[in-house]
């Protein structure tokens, strides 16, 4: 999720909108997943024990939540998010992290507002680059919904 303010100042109203974002993923997950406020207006979800069309279809759900405007202050935002998906063993949690960081970054909104973006890669490919796995990421395209 990408929101536009001054970060090194947070106001009143970034914090209201963090809240209600985060209030928004918990929604649309199970009561087993985590979210988690990485920083900024970033934020990440672990899906334990899906596949990728699930993470997949998280993603669709997280997008239909953010895409509902938010009344913050007596003002009405629009939230927009890329979501970037990396799907492999939570054995080597760090180079999950890392792809799923490489997703989000291909997955920035385009001028719809949306992006999704997802890295699948087998456990023996973990160690290596995401250019380097046999299995290609694919971006889902601008529309989630």
């Amino acid at each position: 999720m990408r929101h536009h303010s001054a970060w090194s100042r947070p106001t009143t109203a970034d914090s209201c909108l963090l809240v209600a974002v985060a209030d928004r993923l918990r929604a649309c997950v199970r009561s087993s997943d985590t979210v988690a406020r990485l920083g900024g207006a970033e934020f990440a979800v672990l899906l334990a024990g899906t596949t990728a069309a699930g993470a997949v279809a998280t993603a669709r759900r997280i997008h239909a939540a953010l895409s509902e405007p938010l009344m913050v202050e007596g003002r009405e935002l629009s939230p927009c998010a890329g979501i970037g998906i990396a799907v492999g063993s939570g054995q080597q949690f760090d180079a999950l992290l890392r792809d799923a960081d490489l997703a989000m970054y291909k997955a920035k909104p385009a001028e719809s507002g949306t992006g999704l973006y997802v890295v699948e890669r087998s456990t023996a490919e973990l160690d290596t680059s995401p250019a380097e796995a046999a299995t290609p990421s694919r971006s889902i395209g601008d529309a989630v919904a």
